[in-house]
């Protein structure tokens, strides 16, 4: 049996599941509550992966010869298998059906495939469908910050003065973002300058909980103070209204101290709980993450509109669910199992 189905690990893969299942939600409709519940999410996932590759460190920087090469292959092939999957089904769809109009281009076709550009769409059109305008999945920006995240985390780890100093600038331009001098949606969202102390809260969190070094107390203040910093920004906002809050910075904001929050607890609960199929949720939510947008176009073609009824949230998530087993069994765990014996 398939390895993903057997092994017992910590609650991280039910965590991941739902957080994709809220980012799914989030495209059924944006507000729930007040806030988009998925950029919440994704925010929060930028968090775990940062926690995952300081756990990679400890795997492969420190017995590989060449650990950055090694490293960024291991993401890689942790993210593009499915990513290739889901393009493919959505190209296949949009070809057969002209949902959307499709045009393909050689630029497009070139941003898709090595991903990170696509994380500019903002500033470049890699667009296939027309109407409306978007990529094949509109959802593969944030891959292309993550690709660029990893980059970053592998030079700061083997350089931490470069590490710490990348974790300053970036909570530097996020803080500009949510007080207006920077565009929030860009440049506190969705481009790596404004986030990137995101994924590096996930990386001190790994180290103070799993790792005995002499700077796990200075990982653990830099998490203190930055979970301080949000949650008294919050309270001294409620009050005073300081700031007009842009697009999606409270969503930030409170993902960042949800995020912080979850990964103590998790990690904690690491040492207590174990529980099965925990490997086989974490895989399924990013094939949710990636499939669910080709899924609401192709119950749109056959008719079924969208809504925030029961029914169809629970058909989009069976699709979902289908097509991300379909990519897991026949295209991830082959490659993965393939290049892993090698």
């Amino acid at each position: 049996m398939c390895n993903i189905f057997i092994k017992r690990e910590i609650l991280f893969g039910y965590f991941r599941f739902f957080l994709a299942f809220c980012v799914l939600l989030s495209h059924i409709q944006n507000n729930y509550w007040g806030i988009n519940i998925g950029v919440v999410s994704v925010i929060i996932f930028y968090m775990l992966a940062g926690f995952v590759v300081s756990g990679l460190f400890h795997k492969i920087f420190i017995v590989k010869t060449h650990p950055f090469y090694d490293f960024f292959c291991d993401r890689i092939l942790r993210i593009y298998p499915l990513y290739a999957f889901a393009l493919v089904v959505c190209a296949i769809f949009v070809f057969i059906s002209n949902y959307g109009m499709p045009h393909f281009s050689w630029k497009a076709f070139f941003g898709h495939i090595f991903i990170i550009p696509l994380n500019y769409y903002m500033f470049f059109d890699w667009s296939v469908l027309q109407s409306p305008k978007s990529e094949l999945n509109h959802l593969t920006w944030s891959l292309g910050l993550e690709l660029q995240a990893y980059l970053l985390l592998g030079l700061g780890i083997m350089f931490k003065r470069l590490l710490w100093l990348l974790f300053g600038l970036s909570l530097l331009v996020f803080i500009a973002s949510v007080f207006g001098v920077l565009d929030s949606d860009i440049f506190g969202y969705r481009l790596i300058f404004g986030v990137f102390f995101i994924f590096v809260i996930g990386y001190f969190i790994e180290c103070f909980l799993f790792r005995k070094t002499k700077e796990k107390w200075r990982y653990f203040w830099g998490v203190f103070f930055i979970f301080c910093l949000f949650v008294g920004f919050v309270f001294v906002q409620q009050k005073w209204h300081l700031v007009t809050l842009g697009v999606h910075s409270r969503e930030v904001i409170l993902g960042v101290i949800l995020g912080i929050l979850a990964l103590f607890c998790l990690g904690k609960l690491n040492k207590k709980i174990k529980i099965p199929y925990n490997s086989f949720f974490g895989a399924l939510s990013y094939g949710i993450f990636l499939t669910h947008t080709p899924s609401m176009w192709i119950l749109d073609y056959l008719g079924v509109k969208q809504s925030t009824s029961f029914g169809y949230i629970f058909t989009l998530l069976i699709c979902s669910i289908l097509l991300a087993l379909i990519g897991i069994f026949t295209i991830e765990s082959p490659l993965q199992s393939y290049f892993r014996r090698k």
